[in-house]
């Protein structure tokens, strides 16, 4: 499925931040050689009309994302990955 709308994600020193779409949220996120482990924590609670889907894409992504298990990096791409090795969530870095 195409993603609606997407946003910036910040992971550093263990804090992870950013949009799921249209709310913002807050967490953990912890590594150890090419794993991870997130846990959301508080996030906005605003409603988004626009884009049409927005708001099951972004409880989507918050429900997905603790499930990432392992993470790579290549070609200024970040990588989360279940256990299973199904993509969670693909990143690409700002220019």
């Amino acid at each position: 499925q195409p993603l609606l709308h997407g946003g910036d994600q910040r992971i550093s020193d263990g804090a992870l931040a950013g949009s799921a779409g249209c709310n913002d949220y807050t967490g953990s996120a912890n590594t150890v050689a090419g794993t991870i482990s997130i846990a959301t924590g508080a996030a906005t609670r605003k409603f988004c009309a626009e884009p049409a889907g927005i708001m099951d894409q972004e409880a989507l992504y918050l429900a997905l994302l603790p499930t990432a298990a392992t993470y790579t990096v290549e070609n200024g791409q970040l990588t989360l990955a279940a256990g299973n090795g199904q993509p969670v969530a693909i990143y690409v870095a700002a220019q």
